[in-house]
Formats: structure tokens, C-alpha cells, sequence
């Protein structure tokens, strides 16, 4: 998180941190680290916040793309269904009959005639509305996908910032250790052959977390390439470049302090949980997000699966209506004999009714009911299933809350006090020191994971009740300090 402010060096120099509100909280230690940490800052504001990522992913990912083309097939092919409903027949017929063994050689009979008939049955009413309830249930999928694509963003984007911390502190961490046995190979701190040997260990470790750091943060770019289109800004050169440039500077002062009045500077400044919580900011209770949730994805699939069974009941029970036709011919009928001619023009309509009786209606229509009470009964289980979620959700939300609280005490009241009481490093606490930056560090490491979840899980009880997509977007151009609270 930007809004932690977190002083843990040996010479009282606070690392560029994505986690830092003010970077930049002590004079840089030399013009070079000033100017890549205000490129670092630049860069850090193109994902100030997880919103464009995840209203990218979900309007523009190649799935979501997907769905709108599966849906605008069900649209087609529902008015396509509606012309199908309706049946037109017709044809022409021509026909000439010459008598045979007729007094009268000559006389023929000939006849022209048109036909057209329109049918209806009255099935197909139901019939459409079975495609229209299925369009509606494909619409809500894609609204189901895209809330998963954005939940998905959010935690790239997460895992993307917490690297970069991690990367910072661990990166600073270990430029202090390297600076400590610098000033024993100089011989301005004493140590004997087991601590320099404990210190290279520790040197070793801390190597191979930044490169673990450096493959999740080359991991999350991965995913946000995947899900925008495009990856993060490739912050990972200037955070090498500045912890570089960190190790460069002043290590004859840092002998000199750390002999003389070498004391650790550990610091954390309040967590801002206004800033926090605002970020997706959640209804008050579990009954207020319940009710919001009656138009989430679920439970609006869930309601149109009932109509979907009820709808096979009445189309079951339309298949005992009649079906509608009405018939329409002209004829023309020509009639010759002994050289004279006679013709005679004629039309006719034809109102039906028609209809069949399966001998196994009553089958079906007591499976449709079976079917309509399981759809039902799914979707109450749906709804409380939601509701469920939510409370857990909400329970989740006080425990993490509770969680990052307990670790920022830790550090507060516990292990910074510790690093701040020691004046000096020499073999007779070095290991201490060591011991309590571990801890330090993996501290630090859960306060950041800590807010993290507990934003993360903010983001999924507006995922459950499904106003994410609509709360983030309103969001993601307000300024901040407009935002409700």
C-alpha cells in the first residue's frame, strides 16, 4: 500500500517503497537516487489504483469478446425462430385433360389455379420466449465472467505492487548487510570468523528472495499482459538501478555511524484505513449487500431458470392447442367442345383448425412441474448460499482487519523498539540483529500481504452482490478525496 511510510536502514534512509506515501520522507542520499526515485514515482502513478486494469479485463478480454458474439448469435437466431413460426405454402398448377372415346375429338378441359396457406401454431409464442430467457441467462454468464476477469485483475495488480514492496524492503535490507561486511573487511566493525560467515549466509538468503520477488512480479505483468492487453510498467530496471545506486553511496559514513553511534532506524507511520476502505467501499451490513445481491448474476440466472422450467410447462400444454391455418386459391377452369369455349373463375378461403393428442401430455407436463419446483428450489438455494458468502465475507473482512492490526502492533511495540535499541553492531549482538531483521522483514512482508487480502476481500463482496463492475467504474474517475466514506 502507498499510505505506509516505512524507515528500516541502518544509516536512517527510507527506501522507495510503493507502499510509501512520501517516498522520499529523508533527503536522498545522492542526486541519482533522487531522480530515479522520481521516475519511479512517475511510473507508480499509471496504477495508482487497480480500477482502468480491471475495467479493462472485464469489457475487453478475449472471453468476455466471446460471449457478446454467443449472444448476438441467440438474438439472430431468435428472429429467426419468429419468422419460423409462421408456415406459408403455395404452389401453381397447370392442367389439361383431353378427353377419350368421346363423340366430340375436340373437347378439352383445361385449368389454371394459385394457392397460398398460413399457418400458425400457437406454440411458437412460447417457443420465443424460451429464446428470449435464454439470451437473458447468456447476458448474466458474461456478467458472471466479468466480474471473475475483474476480481482476477485486482489481484494481479496486487501482487504486482506487493513485489514491488517486497523488493524494496528486501533489497534495502540486504544493502545494509552488504555495507556491514564491507565495514568489517575494512576492519571499522570487529567481528569474528563465525559472524562474518553467519553475515555472508544471510547475504546469500536475502540474494535468492530478491530473485523469488523478482519472478512474482514478472509473473503478475504476465497475467495483467494477459487480461489487458498490455503489462504494468517495467518498474523492475529502476528499483535495481536505485538499490544499486543505495550501495554505492556513503559506506565510509556508514562505518563511521555504525562504530560510533550506529543505531537502527525502524519506523512505521499510521496505517490510513479511510484511504483503504474506500477503495471499494462495501454496504455497512450483511443485509444491505444481501438485498443489493437479488440483481447479481446469480441470483438473476437463478430466477430465470424457474421461468425457464414454468415456460417448458406451458409449452408442453401448447402442444394440445390447435393450430391455425387459413387457405386462399384462384382457379380459372377452361372447358372447350365443338369449337365453342367456356371458362369460369373461382376463389377460395379455408379457415382451420387442427390439433394432436400425444398419449403422453400428461407425462410431460407433471416432469415439466417436477422440473419448475427443483428450479425453484435451486434458486433458494442460491440465495442462501449468497447470503452465506456474504457473512463470511463480512466476518473475513473484521479478521483480516484485526489481522493487519495485531502485525502492525508487532512491528510498532515489539520489533522496532527492539531495532531502535541497539547503539552498535559487533559480534556480540550481530546475530541478534540479524534475528530481528528477519523478523522485521517478514513482518513487514504480512502487514503488506495483510492489506492487501483485506482489500482483495472488499473487491469480492461487491463481486458477490454483483455492483462491482458499476461501483469501481463510478469510481474510477473521482478524486479521492470525494469518494464516500
Amino acid at each position: 500500500m502507498r499510505a505506509i511510510v516505512i524507515l528500516f536502514s541502518l544509516v536512517s534512509i527510507a527506501p522507495f517503497s510503493a507502499f510509501a506515501e512520501d517516498p522520499i520522507s529523508a533527503a536522498p542520499p545522492s542526486e541519482e537516487y533522487g531522480r530515479i526515485g522520481k521516475e519511479i514515482e512517475a511510473l507508480e502513478k499509471q496504477y495508482k489504483t487497480p480500477y482502468p486494469a480491471m475495467l479493462n479485463a472485464a469489457r475487453n478480454y478475449v472471453s468476455v469478446k466471446a460471449k457478446e458474439k454467443e449472444l448476438e448469435a441467440t438474438r439472430a437466431g431468435r428472429r429467426g425462430a419468429r419468422w419460423d413460426s409462421v408456415g406459408i405454402s403455395g404452389g401453381i398448377n397447370r392442367s389439361r385433360t383431353n378427353p377419350r372415346n368421346t363423340t366430340d375429338p375436340s373437347s378439352e378441359n383445361a385449368s389454371t389455379s394459385m394457392s397460398a396457406s398460413i399457418s400458425i401454431a400457437l406454440t411458437s409464442w412460447f417457443a420465443d420466449r424460451g429464446i428470449k430467457l435464454t439470451e437473458e441467462i447468456q447476458r448474466n454468464a458474461m456478467r458472471a465472467l466479468q466480474l471473475q476477469l475483474a476480481i482476477e485483475a485486482a489481484n494481479a495488480h496486487y501482487e504486482f505492487t506487493k513485489s514491488t514492496n517486497q523488493l524494496v524492503l528486501v533489497g534495502s535490507i540486504g544493502s545494509n548487510l552488504e555495507n556491514l561486511k564491507f565495514c568489517a573487511e575494512a576492519g571499522a566493525i570487529q567481528l569474528n570468523p563465525e559472524n562474518k560467515a553467519l553475515l555472508d549466509v544471510q547475504l546469500t538468503a536475502v540474494q535468492l528472495k530478491l530473485e523469488t520477488i523478482e519472478a512474482q512480479l514478472e509473473s503478475a505483468q504476465s497475467t495483467l499482459k494477459r487480461l489487458i492487453g498490455k503489462p504494468y510498467p517495467n518498474v523492475l530496471p529502476l528499483y535495481k538501478a536505485l538499490l544499486q545506486e543505495t550501495r554505492r553511496i556513503r559506506r565510509e559514513d556508514f562505518c563511521k555511524i555504525s562504530k560510533d553511534k550506529g543505531k537502527v532506524n525502524a519506523k512505521l507511520s499510521q496505517i490510513p484505513w479511510d484511504k483503504i476502505d474506500t477503495t471499494f467501499p462495501v454496504p455497512a451490513t450483511v443485509a444491505e449487500s444481501a438485498r443489493i445481491a437479488r440483481s447479481s448474476p446469480a441470483l438473476v440466472t437463478a430466477g430465470l431458470s424457474t421461468d425457464m422450467a414454468r415456460n417448458q410447462w406451458h409449452l408442453a400444454m401448447a402442444g394440445l392447442a390447435p393450430v391455425l391455418s387459413f387457405n386462399f386459391s384462384r382457379g380459372r377452369s377452361e372447358l372447350s367442345s365443338g369449337g365453342a369455349s367456356f371458362s369460369q373463375e373461382s376463389d377460395t378461403y379455408t379457415v382451420s383448425l387442427g390439433f394432436q393428442i400425444r398419449g403422453g401430455i400428461a407425462y410431460h407436463l407433471r416432469s415439466a412441474e417436477l422440473l419448475e419446483d427443483a428450479a425453484r428450489l435451486n434458486a433458494r438455494a442460491t440465495e442462501l448460499q449468497i447470503l452465506n458468502s456474504l457473512e463470511h465475507s463480512y466476518l473475513g473482512l473484521r479478521s483480516a482487519r484485526a489481522s493487519v492490526q495485531l502485525t502492525e502492533h508487532s512491528l510498532r511495540y515489539t520489533i522496532f523498539p527492539a531495532l531502535n535499541a541497539i547503539n552498535s553492531i559487533d559480534d556480540s549482538n550481530l546475530k541478534v540483529v540479524l534475528s530481528l531483521f528477519e523478523v522485521a522483514t517478514a513482518q513487514v512482508d504480512a502487514l503488506v500481504a495483510g492489506i492487501n487480502a483485506y482489500t482483495l476481500q472488499r473487491a469480492s463482496i461487491l463481486a458477490q452482490n454483483g455492483s462491482l463492475l458499476r461501483v469501481i467504474d463510478g469510481l474510477k474517475n473521482q478524486p479521492e478525496a470525494s469518494r464516500p466514506r
